[in-house]
């Protein structure tokens, strides 16, 4: 069994945590996964990559079978000029999405809750996947393929390649 767990860093309503836990467990089709809601974390005012990965730390244990994904309510950025939708560390089982960006109303779009829950649903896959051990795809309506922006976020299927499927099967059933 894959334990994978959820942290929430920042205000993020438990409501969204929850909903994303059981949409987790739908998508991967599998009995062998088990999705954990850890407590809330405090955000920091500047963060980076390395301080979100680091924070994330402190809450694996050395079970080699958890898995945590930080879902930080800001943007993670290196610099005052990029940012990233999401990072990870796989040989520390951690990867993290920043949610800022995925919202329609940070563009000055109308709120759209659908269209935030499923981009952050696809990179939270997406972030599963790469720690398990699935490399990146070419095929553009993957998960595994690497979106340069939202566009190709919300062009992607919320869910695996015919490639990539069978691969994540195989990767989960090994841990």
């Amino acid at each position: 069994m894959i334990r994978i767990g959820l942290a929430p860093i920042g205000q993020i309503p438990e409501a969204l945590v929850a909903l994303l836990a059981a949409q987790i467990r739908e998508k991967l089709k599998t009995n062998d996964v088990a999705v954990e809601i850890h407590a809330a974390l405090i955000l920091p005012e500047k963060t980076t990559p390395a301080f979100v990965l680091s924070r994330l730390s402190h809450l694996l244990n050395k079970d080699q079978q958890k898995y945590l994904i930080g879902l930080v309510d800001a943007d993670i950025s290196e610099s005052e000029d990029d940012f990233i939708y999401n990072r990870d560390d796989v040989n520390r089982r951690m990867g993290a999405v920043a949610l800022t960006r995925l919202r329609p109303e940070f563009y000055k779009l109308p709120a759209n809750d659908a269209v935030f829950q499923a981009r952050v649903l696809k990179l939270i896959l997406r972030e599963i996947a790469l720690l398990l051990g699935l490399g990146l795809c070419q095929d553009k309506k993957c998960l595994m393929y690497h979106a340069r922006n939202l566009h190709e976020i919300d062009i992607k299927y919320p869910s695996f390649c015919l490639d990539c499927w069978p691969r994540l099967n195989t990767a989960i059933s090994k841990k």
